[in-house]
């Protein structure tokens, strides 16, 4: 008997020893920050934070808890989860909350081993008053080259719209993609971003997103130039230093004239009934009549159609070759001041270009705050590079004869 005594007695202590190791063994329950859409704030409540979720028609009016349980040994790391107020907020065995009605709400999550482990989440449940009744973005339309970024802008309205949370998201990643509202480009194509207000209102925007490669070489099509063609340009170029872009032009068209790369028939052109001519100092211009006006009008001004007398396709590729040489052999580089901005009619085209230089490499120039270049290639290309808008806008003023 005492033996059996002595048995049950030592079986008892082990128990309650490997119990109370059992309790001893969960350190700590906590659960990890709410991060939902739907979420739009959250204040502190004696160090902890209270998120503030707002519900109505059209919302996802739930969250879900993510919850860890540090233990030792083969502790048990299951929890029970209890709402403090089931009229505004129930909550799941799995932790899965969901709001009911406006009010304030404590969810306890507890260790099944050990109860006197325990944590928990506040939070403030508001209805949503004011939806959202429209999104406008910074842009419409973007031109971005592969690795280049865009910080972007979405605006609420009202102002006062109670949930001003959005979901944005790029519809194809392979091209574009978007992350803390910066447009990262990817791989040439179009993508498009979407922006959707998330408290049921179902207003959305969207950028539509065109990549290019970092450098585009359009080509010439002389083939589709005769006497009769016209160049529908439909824009307005207005340059800032006219005094002063006019001085350099002189200068480079003196250089470019001097070198005899140019054939002679292109040395004097008419551009819509204004003859031009180039010479050692520069060039000059006058009208029908023979009367002299500004030549700056040939690069300051409102464009329509432009018609190019005196010209063919076989003549056209020959001024290409001829300028591309007579600019290898500048001696002298040409500094444009002021800025050039670019504006077509269909409102496709806002493009400011400045610090112009030209010399013996070509030509570069910043586009909108970018460093960007352009030169004639040896084969009659035009090489741009870093400026996807100076391409398009060519291949739309040119009519597709720049393709």
């Amino acid at each position: 008997m005492k033996k059996v005594l002595k048995g049950f007695m030592v079986v008892m202590m082990l128990s309650l020893f490997f119990g109370m190791g059992s309790q001893a063994a969960v350190r700590r329950v906590s659960v990890g920050k709410v991060t939902q859409l739907r979420i739009k704030a959250s204040h502190k409540v004696k160090r902890k934070p209270c998120y503030h979720i707002y519900i109505g028609k059209g919302c996802v009016n739930r969250v879900t808890l993510k919850t860890t349980v540090k233990t030792t040994g083969r502790s048990s790391k299951a929890v029970t989860y209890r709402s403090s107020n089931r009229k505004i907020a129930t909550v799941s065995s799995k932790g899965r909350v969901y709001f009911k009605k406006a009010g304030q709400v404590r969810i306890y999550i507890t260790s099944k081993a050990n109860p006197k482990k325990q944590t928990s989440v506040r939070f403030l449940v508001r209805k949503i008053t004011r939806r959202v009744k429209k999104i406008t973005p910074s842009v419409d339309t973007l031109q971005l080259q592969v690795g280049e970024s865009k910080k972007v802008k979405f605006t609420i309205s009202p102002r006062n719209a109670s949930m001003k949370n959005m979901i944005v998201k790029s519809r194809n990643t392979k091209v574009a993609t978007i992350k803390d509202n910066t447009i990262t480009a990817v791989a040439p194509g179009k993508a498009t971003i979407v922006a959707k207000a998330v408290d049921g209102s179902g207003k959305y925007t969207k950028i539509v997103v065109t990549v290019r490669a970092a450098s585009e070489e359009p080509d010439v099509d002389t083939g589709k130039i005769t006497a009769d063609t016209k160049f529908p340009v439909n824009a307005t170029v207005s340059v800032s230093d006219k005094a002063g872009f006019q001085s350099v032009m002189n200068g480079l068209v003196g250089e470019l004239f001097t070198n005899n790369y140019i054939p002679t028939y292109a040395q004097d052109f008419t551009v819509n009934g204004i003859t031009y001519k180039m010479s050692k100092d520069g060039l000059t211009a006058t009208d029908a009549s023979g009367k002299a006006v500004d030549p700056m009008n040939l690069l300051n001004g409102t464009f329509t159609d432009v018609q190019i007398n005196n010209i063919d396709s076989k003549k056209t590729e020959q001024v290409i070759l001829g300028l591309n040489k007579a600019t290898k052999n500048l001696k002298t580089t040409y500094k444009f001041p002021g800025a050039t901005t670019i504006k077509s009619t269909d409102g496709t085209t806002n493009l400011v270009l400045s610090e112009i230089t030209v010399s013996s490499a070509g030509m570069t120039f910043k586009a909108d705050g970018k460093t960007a270049s352009a030169q004639i290639t040896d084969s009659g290309r035009i090489k741009i590079t870093n400026c996807p808008e100076l391409v398009d806008f060519l291949k739309a003023a040119s009519n597709g004869i720049i393709a």
